[in-house]
């Protein structure tokens, strides 16, 4: 593609910084989707320990993402925390997918309860959706508006 679509979320990315090769990409504080603090310390602690500023600079634009970008739902509630992230080009949540864009997380959720519950909310969502329907692969989020995508046969 010749032009980046940027976060589904319609979160903007923060002002373009070029200290090397790579520009700093995470969207402003106030843009982001939700916002871990143990998360942001570590991506930070990362980004001034490793001596080559391209993979300092790669590890913060990638590793927050997930977080940064697509949680487009989530209920921070302790027994009942509910979430969604958007893992492809159309507003669905793969089961698939959205395990593997939280997994880089698991290790962090003992130090962050805001962390541990949006882990959990998605894993309550997925047992909810396969309920559902076993046989299906995404979900959309109820209430939401249906994709924009055309599928052809």
């Amino acid at each position: 593609a010749l032009e980046s679509n940027g976060p589904l979320s319609g979160a903007r990315p923060a002002t373009i910084h070029r200290d090397n090769d790579v520009p700093h990409a995470r969207p402003d504080v106030d843009q982001r989707t939700l916002r871990v603090d143990v998360i942001d310390e570590l991506v930070e602690a990362v980004r001034t320990r490793v001596r080559d500023a391209d993979v300092a600079m790669l590890f913060a634009n990638c590793f927050s993402q997930t977080l940064d970008t697509t949680i487009t739902h989530f209920v921070d509630h302790d027994e009942h925390p509910d979430a969604f992230v958007i893992t492809g080009d159309i507003d669905a949540q793969w089961l698939r997918d959205s395990t593997a864009q939280l997994l880089p997380y698991v290790p962090f959720v003992r130090d962050s309860a805001l962390l541990a519950n949006l882990v959990c909310g998605v894993v309550r969502r997925q047992a909810r959706d396969v309920a559902l329907d076993p046989y299906a692969n995404a979900f959309l989020r109820a209430g939401s508006e249906p994709s924009h995508v055309v599928v052809y046969y």
